[in-house]
């Protein structure tokens, strides 16, 4: 588990819950579904929750696990987005080549990220798709094929 930051967590109604950027970046270090992920993605973006060049950074150390450049979070939300299918990607991918170039640069080399507060509302949603996702892939029982076939035990018995 990873620690976690202080721009990744908001409190929400009392409770303590990761920013969607957080959210998202840790469902696909855990390898859930990246479709329903996109669409958490897309969700937040869509609502202001979070900013592109956000989602950018945080997903920056999964993308190799997905088969992108090492620290490729651009590449990574751009796949994602595409999953998601949402008219608005490429204008919040924009917005996330503007953000990168315009963020300064902390010591460390990570990037700056502006504190927005994340919803409750988004982490029910990422359960709920899931929750959905696991259904889709969950696995079917075959046809039923007639009665069952007897069972053959043998029984040991005690010689005297």
């Amino acid at each position: 588990m990873r620690p976690l930051h202080d721009d990744e967590w908001a409190s929400r109604s009392g409770l303590l819950v990761t920013r969607p950027q957080r959210t998202a970046a840790d469902l696909l270090r855990s390898r859930e579904d990246p479709e329903a992920v996109a669409q958490v993605v897309a969700d937040a973006l869509r609502h202001g929750h979070a900013s592109p060049g956000e989602f950018a950074a945080a997903l920056a150390p999964s993308a190799a696990l997905h088969g992108f450049r090492r620290g490729d979070g651009m590449s990574l939300l751009q796949w994602l987005l595409d999953l998601a299918g949402d008219p608005d990607s490429s204008r919040w991918l924009s917005q996330a080549r503007a953000q990168e170039q315009a963020a300064p640069h902390d010591d460390d080399g990570d990037t700056s990220r502006d504190s927005l507060v994340a919803t409750a509302d988004i982490a029910a949603e990422a359960q709920q798709l899931m929750r959905e996702a696991a259904q889709r892939h969950a696995p079917r029982p075959g046809p039923q094929c007639g009665a069952a076939a007897p069972e053959h035990r043998r029984r040991k018995t005690a010689s005297r």
